[in-house]
């Protein structure tokens, strides 16, 4: 559920990647993409979600973009650890076992300025928002630039369990995600 991006903006950037046919045929059968939504994930949204899944199929992912706009001010202000537990526990894991409950679940967050010290140190920690969103998920994942002037992007992993995922270097070149290199942090 996409809830940041209006509609053309979303197809003309989904154009620009570089897909082949095998993928897009696969996507076409699998994928649904809403445009931008207005949701504040209350039972009533919930049990109108779960009905509209049902008419396409039961989803293996559900991808929240961004976290931010989902958030309800009736759990109190989003920098609230308590309050940001209780929306995460309740709202999104009623969602998840409304629509499929064995989903993975991918949220997509917006991250506040950090220092290059900061970002080498502990690129969650620009994660904005409370804290307790970093003992929710099981994999985090930041993406950042360290050069303004660069496409170049670098993948950070935060896991609960399992091996470590290398960092990588990633750049945009003729509209798909090149990986440059990667290493263990």
């Amino acid at each position: 559920m996409q809830t940041e991006i209006e509609y053309p903006y979303m197809k003309e950037r989904l154009q620009q990647l570089k897909l082949d046919k095998e993928l897009l045929d696969i996507a076409a059968n699998n994928l649904v993409i809403t445009p931008k939504v207005h949701l504040s994930f209350n039972n009533e949204e919930i049990t109108q979600i779960k009905e509209t899944v049902k008419e396409h199929f039961r989803p293996d992912i559900l991808a929240i973009d961004p976290l931010r706009n989902i958030f309800s001010s009736e759990y109190g202000n989003e920098n609230d650890n308590s309050a940001m537990l209780f929306f995460l526990q309740r709202t999104l894991e009623n969602l998840r076992s409304a629509v499929s409950p064995d989903a993975c679940m991918i949220l997509t967050h917006h991250t506040k300025k950090l220092s290059k010290k900061m970002l080498e140190e502990d690129p969650f920690q620009g994660l904005s928002g409370a804290g307790s969103l970093r003992g929710f998920y099981s994999t985090g994942m930041v993406m950042f630039s360290q050069d303004e002037e660069s496409n170049v992007r670098q993948i950070v992993f935060e896991l609960r369990n399992g091996e470590r995922v290398p960092s990588k270097l990633v750049d945009k070149t003729s509209g798909s995600w090149q990986l440059i290199e990667q290493w263990d942090r």
